[in-house]
């Protein structure tokens, strides 16, 4: 059953597609959240709920409750979620698997860190402390490297979750639940064809100088986890973000 529900987190864009997808269609609910709130022009729709707030896998029930959204016990939503799109720049795995907990959406949009190739599995942990520290890192023009989850990470995710990778989205991954395979088709590409699509698409990636991204997509994928633990160590250690955790593995 379709609820008509959109939940964009990170949607501080109007250029954002999920904006233009719930205001062409004026059936559907939609809820933008963003700490920041959204920057641009968006035309008023009766059926959009902005919340300037910033998500976490703590505070999720109570976000989503003042966009019109209610958790019920035990952890369920009230309603469905049709659509979700997560866009944080910092724990977006994290967030995702607490949404995940909560509604089974048909799809989810998710940003990957596309700087960490496949099999690499790279994804920022939640920490209450990280989005006032990468503020503040932002202010100074600089961009952390070491957010949100790679391909490999975002995939093996969804997959323990029922849903397999669709395509991509510009930088942002699509996956949609394995069940829906008869409406939409194949569920399930090949991630390392998916990551390439990607960066074939992009001529640079502004975290990550270009030769590092090089060197770790053509690596040894033992080598290339050394060297990126190595690399984002220390990243972390010079932009004040050391202490706050992420976990990688192949």
């Amino acid at each position: 059953m379709i609820s008509g529900w959109i939940v964009n987190f990170g949607a501080g864009f109007a250029t954002d597609p999920m904006h233009e997808l719930a205001q062409h269609n004026p059936n559907l609910s939609a809820m933008f959240i963003d700490p920041q709130g959204v920057r641009g022009k968006h035309p008023p729709h009766r059926g959009v709920h902005f919340v300037h707030e910033a998500a976490s896998p703590v505070n999720l029930c109570s976000v989503l409750l003042k966009g019109g959204l209610a958790c019920s016990p035990p952890g369920s939503l009230a309603t469905p979620i049709d659509f979700v799109k997560v866009d944080i720049d910092s724990f977006d795995c994290a967030l995702a698997k607490a949404v995940l907990r909560l509604a089974r959406p048909m799809a989810v949009w998710i940003e990957a860190n596309i700087a960490v190739p496949p099999p690499v599995r790279f994804s920022r942990q939640w920490d209450s402390r990280f989005y006032e520290a990468t503020q503040q890192v932002s202010s100074f023009g600089r961009t952390p490297a070491t957010f949100g989850c790679s391909t490999s990470a975002a995939v093996a995710l969804f997959h323990e979750e029922g849903y397999g990778l669709f395509g991509s989205d510009d930088q942002d991954l699509v996956f949609v639940r394995r069940d829906l395979t008869t409406h939409v088709g194949e569920i399930g590409i090949d991630e390392f064809l998916c990551h390439r699509a990607i960066l074939s698409a992009r001529t640079s990636i502004s975290f990550v100088r270009n030769a590092l991204v090089a060197e770790w997509l053509d690596g040894d994928a033992s080598e290339s986890l050394r060297n990126i633990w190595c690399n984002f160590t220390v990243h972390d250690y010079l932009l004040g973000l050391d202490g706050m955790p992420f976990a990688m593995s192949v």
